[in-house]
């Protein structure tokens, strides 16, 4: 049996707490449809390409990635959208994506969120995260990584002009 960590971040909103978890183990593909019936997720299919670029996350522009597997979870903070990417030729999964969006009309949630997944995984790693900002004339972005042996996370949050987005990626070494 495939024992795996189930990590919570709490999401503290003005409705309540609400709670998030993330695949900090490696689940194998036959365990996702499990991990999503349990978070409520609706399987997603689309016609198209899903690609990341070559410095998504460690080791990418190695992998032949197949188009992931996406389900879309119930939010009372906007969009959650879950995707598992894989490499084709051996079916491991190499990343998960957790996208969280919000309306335009509200960022401060999502930088709640950004602040609370800090603690969370700075705690869960035992040290603070690596960070930097990057700020444009109509957007700013500030990215934190944490790693392990066996784990790397990366969260950056991403406001700007139509866009207010938190992503979580979590991969894993070879």
């Amino acid at each position: 049996m495939l024992l795996y960590l189930m990590a919570l971040a709490i999401n503290a909103n003005a409705q309540g707490v609400e709670d998030q978890q993330y695949q900090i183990n490696r689940p194998s593909l036959q365990d996702i449809p499990g991990i999503e019936k349990k978070m409520r997720g609706k399987k997603s299919d689309y016609n198209f390409n899903i690609t990341v670029s070559k410095n998504y996350f460690p080791g990418a522009a190695n992998l032949k990635l197949a188009n992931p597997l996406v389900y879309h979870r119930p939010s009372s903070n906007g969009k959650t959208e879950v995707s598992y990417f894989y490499s084709q030729n051996d079916k491991v999964l190499r990343l998960i994506e957790y996208s969280f969006d919000k309306p335009v009309t509200d960022s401060s949630l999502l930088k709640q969120f950004f602040t609370a997944n800090d603690g969370y995984f700075s705690g869960l790693f035992n040290r603070p995260a690596i960070s930097f900002n990057e700020v444009h004339d109509t957007w700013w972005q500030k990215i934190q990584t944490w790693e392990s042996n066996q784990v790397f996370v990366k969260q950056f949050i991403v406001i700007g002009e139509g866009t207010y987005r938190v992503r979580v990626l979590v991969s894993w070494r070879q």
